[in-house]
């Protein structure tokens, strides 16, 4: 198994893959935060070792599922719930639609705080952000909405001539 710091890093492409990790940091967060501070809705964590002091996003407590037992059962409705999208193009619940909240925000914000408390600053930026859209691409993938991938040519004018301005874009619908 690759530590965590690395495995936080490695390129996700299945929704299990999501959990594990995030079920990963969850477990390692209790042992190497020093304290918390409340601020309305949030906690901001504070991890303190070796003279050295990181803080880590704030944690929205009303969507946040901290409690373990709770986030496994948060993942098996999850996954039924994206089921009966694809199959059956259903409205969600009520509580289905706040599960989907809760559980997408506990793993985006997981695997935020462990490349907080883990990784380099300007490299965990970085990561949030393609975790991000691996995670979204996943989703999409398990309800059946293909997403692709395309690059944008466009032309514009410069002193030297015309140039070719090139853009990609990851999620199209």
């Amino acid at each position: 198994m690759l530590s965590l710091d690395k495995d936080l890093q490695k390129p996700k492409n299945t929704l299990e893959e999501f959990y594990c990790i995030a079920k990963r940091v969850k477990e390692y967060m209790p042992n190497v935060l020093s304290h918390s501070v409340d601020k309305n809705d949030y906690t901001i964590f504070v991890s303190e070792m070796a003279s050295t002091k990181k803080y880590i996003r704030p944690i929205n407590r009303t969507l946040y599922i901290d409690n373990h037992e709770e986030f496994e059962s948060s993942y098996t409705l999850f996954r039924e719930t994206l089921y009966k999208i694809k199959t059956t193009k259903a409205s969600c619940t009520s509580t289905e639609k706040e599960n989907i909240d809760s559980f997408l925000y506990t793993i985006q914000q997981s695997i935020g705080a462990g490349l907080d408390l883990l990784v380099d600053p300007n490299s965990s930026r970085k990561h949030v952000g393609n975790r991000f859209e691996e995670l979204i691409r996943v989703v999409f993938n398990e309800i059946g909405i293909a997403n692709k991938r395309i690059v944008l040519r466009i032309p514009y004018a410069t002193d030297e001539g015309e140039k070719i301005y090139k853009c990609e874009n990851q999620k199209l619908f």
